[in-house]
């Protein structure tokens, strides 16, 4: 079901519909938090969440069978492709699970993402690209209709083969040798470190 701009903003809503980037595989777009947000705790913002999920598989099936590849791309952190050696920090067990759940069920109404964008402007929100999923697997036009006008943040593995994508996304890196190659392209960055590490290794 669509959603009509006479209506009440529904609290999640579907953004999108097609095949990943990566794969071709069937995928979905769902932005939850339209009533409120979530506070980052890194960037202060009340920000929407967009989770990116196949749509035709569970999220935990998706981890055991390498399915998942259509929505983490190249990430290091989903594992072998088996469930194994997963390093993700991303508890797909709960959010995402849950929110596969109710599309299945038909919950979502469907929005165009320049609605969302409107909408989160005039509630001084904005929105994190991929609370579970890589912005990579979306087309450009998503995510520049998403992010128009308001706060964005959001990670990518895809940026040595996308550099299409840094007007949206951070390149998100692995080691400090990663950092410098992405910095030298001109990308914001993001790594998780090790308590030992400084904050620019």
């Amino acid at each position: 079901m669509k959603w009509n701009r006479k209506d009440k903003v529904p609290a999640s809503a579907i953004v999108w519909r097609g095949q990943s980037a990566f794969d071709g595989k069937p995928i979905v777009a769902i932005v939850t938090g339209l009533d409120r947000g979530n506070k980052n705790a890194k960037t202060g913002a009340n920000l929407a969440q967009l989770w990116i999920l196949r749509s035709d598989i569970g999220p935990l099936d998706a981890i055991k069978t390498g399915a998942d590849q259509s929505i983490c791309g190249i990430c290091k952190h989903r594992g072998d492709g088996t469930g194994r050696g997963r390093s993700c920090y991303v508890a797909v067990k709960n959010a995402p699970r849950a929110v596969y759940e109710a599309y299945r069920k038909d919950r979502y109404v469907t929005m165009r993402p320049s609605d969302v964008a409107i909408h989160l402007a005039s509630m001084g929100m904005g929105i994190r690209i991929g609370a579970y999923g890589d912005g990579a697997a979306l087309p450009i036009n998503v995510m520049a209709d998403l992010t128009h006008g308001i706060f964005h943040t959001g990670y990518t593995h895809a940026w040595q083969s996308r550099p299409d994508l840094r007007p949206w996304l951070m390149a998100s890196v692995d080691t400090p040798t990663e950092y410098v190659t992405a910095k030298n392209a001109g990308w914001r960055t993001f790594r998780v470190r090790t308590a030992d590490e400084n904050l620019d290794s």
